[in-house]
């Protein structure tokens, strides 16, 4: 699957951040918009990089993910941020010797050198016979949820709520954070529409966060190495000082 990712998210912020993803999983309707029933998936994600961090430095994600019992290759492009909403290419295809070759030609497109390796059925074999090597994991437990405007005859948007556990160090850190995406025939503004009726539903609790989970656990690794992470969380999730931190440093 290619096309174009359109998306935003929120982080909750709320000092029982699981009460506020236990209570919009339960909603059914959030203003005129429909929720289907949540759906439960475990997600394992593996982020890879060049020996000279030439993916980074284009500002291209390279992934495994693990969904349920599905393996899938992704590769994502450089973001573009407007509005509030965050569109970007996406290519996603289950693992395979075609979607391998397919996603190291889109590497070349975004002027990466790289050469496709010989096909594994372990997908770090193959990316690390291209030199290509493991920067980051993380495990994801998500509630998916279809949302429908009530003039639509398709879901428009997809809802996840995201119980995310980051390995920083010696710290495993918990993140909650809420993802709008665009699906079918929805657009940039079907997605602002949804925030704006979680910010309203929700107010402090939540708040918007322009960072990628990838760019969460590099600040995440970096704040771990200097010895400033334990301070940003309770109980092991971040704290709302925790993102104001990792903002500025990924900011700089």
């Amino acid at each position: 699957m290619s096309g174009t990712e359109i998306e935003a998210k929120l982080v909750i912020t709320a000092a029982a951040p699981d009460r506020v993803a236990a209570d919009l999983a339960s909603l059914r309707g959030l203003d005129a918009l429909m929720l289907a029933r949540p759906v439960r998936h475990r997600i394992s994600d593996t982020y890879f990089d060049a020996s000279s961090g030439s993916l980074s430095e284009k500002r291209i994600a390279l992934r495994i993910r693990v969904i349920d019992e599905a393996t899938m290759i992704t590769v994502k492009g450089p973001t573009v941020r407007v509005g509030g909403v965050t569109e970007r290419t996406e290519y996603e295809e289950s693992w395979s010797a075609t979607a391998l070759d397919r996603a190291f030609d889109l590497l070349r497109a975004h002027a990466v050198d790289a050469s496709a390796p010989h096909f594994h059925s372990d997908p770090r074999a193959s990316l690390a016979g291209a030199g290509i090597g493991v920067v980051s994991v993380r495990t994801t437990d998500r509630l998916s949820m279809k949302l429908t405007e009530t003039d639509a005859r398709v879901p428009t948007a997809e809802l996840a709520i995201d119980h995310v556990e980051f390995q920083a160090g010696r710290s495993l850190v918990k993140h909650w954070e809420i993802e709008c995406e665009a699906i079918n025939t929805g657009s940039a503004q079907t997605v602002r529409v949804v925030l704006e009726s979680l910010n309203r539903r929700y107010k402090r609790s939540v708040k918007p966060f322009p960072h990628s989970k990838t760019a969460i656990a590099v600040a995440l690794n970096e704040l771990g190495a200097t010895g400033r992470l334990e301070s940003l969380l309770r109980d092991g999730a971040l704290t709302p000082a925790g993102y104001v931190v990792i903002d500025r440093f990924l900011v700089g």
